[in-house]
């Protein structure tokens, strides 16, 4: 599913079972960092993946909320670190949780 704000992106944990989320920091509505912290309260345990193709702004400020971060660069091997990172997360527990999703 595709969401196009932040207020379709909390509807839709709220009510699918799904396993990873991938967030662009700059979807519409609420600030990435807020998105991020949103989720988390909702859905205890969902694995989130941000994604940005503004690396030298978002690493920093996305590293302190122990989701994964992929910068997505015109370079060819973006894609191939998404899937290999939603590889990665579908194998191993959640790092920011130990509960259940609620």
């Amino acid at each position: 599913m595709v969401c196009r704000s932040s207020l379709e992106v909390l509807a839709a944990v709220r009510v699918m079972d799904v396993g990873v989320v991938i967030l662009d920091l700059e979807t519409p509505g609420l600030n990435g960092l807020l998105l991020i912290s949103a989720i988390e309260e909702l859905t205890r345990g969902l694995r989130v993946v941000v994604v940005s193709t503004k690396p030298h702004l978002d690493a920093g400020a996305v590293s302190s909320t122990g989701v994964s971060y992929v910068p997505l660069t015109s370079h060819p091997s973006g894609g191939e670190l998404l899937s290999t990172e939603i590889a990665r997360l579908r194998e191993s527990p959640p790092a920011w949780t130990a509960g259940a999703r609620t």
